[in-house]
């Protein structure tokens, strides 16, 4: 996680004049909080959906945790597809 955060990071002031830094410190910040937050209510209505559907069809205690798991995982592999259309020179300053 770490060196994901770090990568996005350094990515994400590439364009950003110094005279606006301070701004776009505090909206990166706080998009970044907001996106984690989104995640986390998707994981939990994810979750509660799947509780929902498993009592009905009697499934396994765990299946509901596995479809969250799995339905947030996907919507973060998402992020691959926009890492991949950057150009290779992004970042090398």
């Amino acid at each position: 996680m770490s060196l994901l955060f770090t990568g996005y990071n350094a990515l994400a002031f590439i364009d950003v004049e110094r005279s606006r830094m301070n701004a776009a410190t505090s909206f990166y910040a706080t998009f970044q909080q907001l996106s984690l937050s989104v995640g986390i209510c998707l994981a939990a209505v994810l979750l509660s959906s799947a509780e929902s559907i498993s009592n009905i069809h009697d499934a396994h205690h765990l299946v509901p945790y596995s479809i969250a798991f799995l339905g947030v995982a996907g919507l973060s592999s998402m992020a691959v597809a926009s890492i991949a259309r950057l150009p290779r020179a992004v970042g090398q300053q």
